[in-house]
């Protein structure tokens, strides 16, 4: 095999561990128990960020479908206390004793499978690992991560339950 020949990737599978509250990934296992335990998303953290007394009203484009983005500009505030939280605040408060579970917000796109437009064949959920037999084509890779294509970030809608 001479230096002109064309060579090709490797493809190479990693194994990661998903939080189930935020998607966040780790390469260790004990680092991932670790995050989860402090995650925001966490309920048992009981965080502003899955507190049902959080109002929110972000400015710009959500980050993912149906769910309201903090990244951007915009206000936060306590409904429960009416503390307002602006950018030099301590925020999310934790463990916090008028925390209330907060209801998901997701609706059917957010678990209903969508087709590739260039293939046809059907995107997974949008920043979710996948299980190497699944496969997956470059324009597949490329759409299921566009949001106006594949609003799609659940695999299923008992994970709406568990968000």
């Amino acid at each position: 095999m001479g230096m002109s020949d064309a060579l090709e990737p490797l493809t190479v599978t990693v194994k990661r561990y998903e939080c189930p509250f935020c998607h966040r990934r780790h390469s260790a296992k004990a680092v991932a128990r670790k995050h989860m335990a402090r995650c925001w998303l966490n309920p048992a953290v009981r965080s502003c960020k899955s507190c049902a007394n959080l109002a929110e009203e972000p400015d710009g484009e959500p980050c993912e479908a149906g769910r309201p983005c903090p990244c951007n500009n915009g206000y936060r505030i306590c409904e429960a206390t009416g503390k307002e939280f602006g950018r030099d605040d301590t925020f999310p408060v934790t463990n916090c004793p008028l925390w209330s579970p907060r209801a998901t917000g997701c609706t059917p796109s957010c678990w209903t499978p969508v087709n590739c437009p260039t293939c046809g064949n059907q995107l997974p959920p949008r920043g979710r690992s996948m299980p190497p037999e699944m496969g997956i084509t470059d324009c597949c890779d490329e759409a299921r991560m566009n949001s106006k294509i594949n609003p799609r970030h659940l695999w299923n809608e008992e994970e709406a339950s568990d968000a």
